[in-house]
């Protein structure tokens, strides 16, 4: 129905899989005292990965969540509605942006 300059199931694991990956990551490993040396923990008191590079870009000066887009055009909207229909905590943190 859309024509997308992407291979669909491109799309799909490089923002759907991945952005669900990295809420999964980050929800397993916030809070959570990890110690590595080639992690920089040392400099945080919290999990720095989990904080910092698993969750979505969410404030208010800029968003990359699908749910803060689906207004944007009618692709957007259909994949927000139809991921959310399917699980609606997933559909919440999946991401516009592309994992390369």
């Amino acid at each position: 129905k859309h024509r997308l300059p992407i291979d669909p199931e491109a799309l799909f694991i490089s923002s759907v899989i991945h952005s669900v990956d990295h809420f999964i990551a980050g929800t397993a490993s916030a809070w959570r005292h990890m110690e590595h040396s080639a992690l920089p923990c040392k400099l945080h008191p919290l999990n720095f990965l989990a904080r910092v590079f698993y969750p979505a870009m969410d404030n208010d000066i800029a968003s990359n969540l699908l749910r803060h887009h689906q207004h944007e055009n009618e692709f957007f909207g259909e994949l927000f509605s139809t991921l959310h229909k399917l699980d609606p905590e997933y559909a919440d943190v999946v991401t516009v942006s592309l994992a390369s």
